[in-house]
């Protein structure tokens, strides 16, 4: 996995403005950022007999190099070099249209069967506070792949060791096979991101109640778009699978066809998990807003409560606070001469405020809920 500095934290845009391209002209090549500048450019030969990796200076070395090795390997680290990919372009023959798609890094993953060669388009998953994808562009020859990585930094580290090492069949098999090892690692680079959003989810389903709203609805909201967005990556992959598989292509032989038949599974498990996260998110958010209604509904409660064994009270507060004067008549509010007038009416006050709430509590209003 790469290691970058952590990004800033905006909102992701995920679409991509659409280019002007005049129907029938040809396509433009529009080079990433020099920031993407290309640090290796290297060659891997290998076969049942052994394995080779060289820097790739020039592109006339490739032909000496394919000869020695049944399979080669063409790893382009990186997309500031516009030159190094039209060069191969032009020595293998690539329709013009790829070499845009390749440096189109907002592309949709996709396959495409050209003549002689099979171009792939995918994304690698990447997780540094916030998911984010590397487009991975593979082109499958009959004895070479090609494949550009959109950063620098070698995301297929462990399909290297696995050459070297001469581990499994990698090196009995040909280019279909280690097209394979690599789609099966960009779809195992997803996992370590669903273990990541799986404890988040638990963290918030643990803590959720007692942190504030919108700090609880924010970050579920991010984890959604996360999901959202992983979504999107992985399910053409998915597809671009079961073309593989089971699509009569001439480069993909019926042996690798039989594992690209596992990746299929294990695409369609990511893409079931990234499902399965976003439903629990948006129960978490559901049940947050139920608990914040039952929340208010027990403030509503308790006011009703009180706003109901002093309305009574009140009324007799404002009766005995009318201005009669009672030397006028012997019925205006003759209490008002009563000995006792005033803790009578005291005692009444309290008896009817006993009397209220023992009746809320023979109904149970004031039962809490944990």
């Amino acid at each position: 996995m790469l290691h970058r500095k952590k990004p800033i934290l905006k909102r992701r845009k995920h679409h991509v403005d659409v280019p002007a391209i005049t129907p029938g002209a040809a396509a433009t090549v529009v080079p990433a950022s020099p920031l993407n500048s290309p640090l290796n450019t290297t060659m891997m030969g290998y076969g049942p007999n052994g394995s080779d990796q060289v820097a790739l200076n020039d592109i006339s070395e490739i032909a000496a190099f394919s000869q020695k090795w049944p399979v080669v390997w063409i790893d382009i680290d990186g997309l500031g070099n516009v030159e190094l990919a039209q060069s191969l372009a032009t020595l293998y023959g690539l329709d013009r249209l790829v070499l845009e798609d390749i440096f189109d890094t907002g592309h949709l993953p996709k396959l495409e069967e050209y003549d002689n060669y099979l171009f792939m388009i995918l994304k690698n998953g990447l997780f540094d506070e916030v998911f984010q994808t590397e487009q991975i562009s593979m082109i499958l020859m009959e004895k070479v792949v090609i494949t550009f990585q959109e950063r620098p930094g070698d995301s297929f580290n462990q399909v290297r060791k696995r050459i070297r090492s001469a581990t499994g069949r990698i090196c009995k098999f040909g280019s279909d096979y280690l097209a394979y090892a690599i789609i099966d690692a960009v779809i195992e680079s997803y996992y370590p991101i669903m273990e990541i959003i799986k404890k988040r989810l638990d963290a918030l389903e643990d803590n959720f109640l007692t942190s504030s709203g919108s700090e609880v609805i924010g970050q579920i909201h991010a984890i959604k778009n996360d999901l959202l967005f992983l979504h999107s990556a992985i399910w053409p992959v998915h597809n671009i699978t079961i073309a593989l598989a089971h699509d009569d292509l001439p480069v993909i032989t019926t042996a690798t066809s039989h594992f690209l038949r596992d990746c299929q599974d294990q695409a369609k498990r990511v893409t079931e998990l990234s499902e399965f996260y976003r439903m629990i998110a948006g129960d978490l958010i559901a049940t947050y807003l139920a608990y914040s209604d039952s929340n208010a509904n027990q403030v509503m409660k308790l006011l009703t409560m009180v706003t109901t064994i002093f309305i009574p009270l009140s009324f007799i507060v404002g009766l005995y606070g009318m201005n009669f004067d009672r030397s006028a008549s012997p019925y205006n509010m003759p209490e008002l001469g009563w000995r006792y007038g005033y803790p009578i009416v005291l005692l009444s006050m309290l008896a009817i405020a006993c009397a209220i709430m023992y009746m809320f509590k023979r109904k149970g209003w004031f039962k809490t809920r944990t």
